[in-house]
């Protein structure tokens, strides 16, 4: 919305002067400024309680640039004594923000946390409604908002974990994955379809890679490379313990990994 023409008429209203002419034009134009002022602070208020119950701080974020936009551009002028700063009201959302954010990323890591805080706030937005004036921000908007957060906190995960696999840190790989096999339980409805395909397609990745590491286990022993056989196959043995454990990987799956590796060395041992 567009306030232009709103400060253009309450500035003509405030050139008015004080006369018996235009004592009513005065009177109407110190009427509207503090209705205005009256609206604002209102609304801060209801913002703020609203804001704080559903930590909805982004679109508070959005709401609060536009409002010191048209404050700025002249709504100043007719807006004194306002009972708070807009620019500090702003600049608070945004430390607000950037803390539950930090602190949301860190409880999708803990499967408990994804139960005790992620799974309870986000399901309770299915039922609960939230107004303030002049603005009404139901259900639908807060759940949204926070969806497309979660959605962003999801990818960052799969591609990191991704990035882990490949430089084969194997026990970040390991973290991520068990807590987005956590995610896809507990909040399967909230994200998207295609990142539930994406973190299935991790999950084969590190079978996969699993695979290879045999591989090359395979190669080290029939070298006598047994220093490289010994680092590599602590982070093998792991690997594979965590799959059969965690994941429930298929036995099929799971002999496909170490049976090269076990008939080498069966072989190797009867030499």
């Amino acid at each position: 919305m567009d306030t232009s023409r709103l400060v253009m008429m309450l500035s003509s209203l405030a050139a008015t002067c004080s006369d018996s002419e235009t004592e009513p034009l005065h009177r109407h134009y110190q009427s509207v400024a503090q209705k205005l002022k009256q609206g604002i602070e209102r609304f801060h208020r209801d913002a703020c309680k609203c804001v704080e119950e559903s930590q909805a701080y982004e679109m508070a974020i959005d709401v609060y640039v536009y409002l010191k936009q048209q404050y700025d551009l002249g709504l100043r002028d007719h807006l004194r004594d306002l009972s708070f700063d807009i620019g500090k009201a702003l600049e608070e959302f945004r430390d607000k923000d950037h803390k539950a954010d930090t602190e949301h990323r860190a409880c999708l890591l803990d499967p408990s946390q994804i139960d005790r805080r992620w799974k309870p706030d986000m399901d309770r937005f299915v039922d609960q409604y939230c107004t303030f004036n002049p603005l009404t921000w139901d259900t639908a908007g807060i759940y949204k908002a926070k969806r497309n957060k979660l959605c962003q906190h999801v990818l960052a995960m799969i591609e990191f974990c991704d990035k882990s696999l490949q430089q084969r840190n194997y026990d970040l790989v390991q973290q991520y994955i068990t807590a987005l096999r956590h995610i896809q339980l507990s909040l399967h409805k909230h994200i998207d379809a295609a990142l539930s395909h994406r973190s299935d397609n991790l999950l084969e990745a590190v079978k996969r890679e699993c695979a290879s590491l045999c591989d090359v286990l395979v190669l080290a022993f029939t070298q006598d490379n047994f220093s490289f056989f010994t680092f590599n196959f602590k982070q093998f043995r792991s690997l594979v313990f965590w799959l059969s454990g965690s994941v429930q990987a298929s036995q099929s799956m799971m002999f496909a990994c170490v049976e090269p590796f076990v008939r080498t060395v069966a072989t190797e041992s009867t030499l």
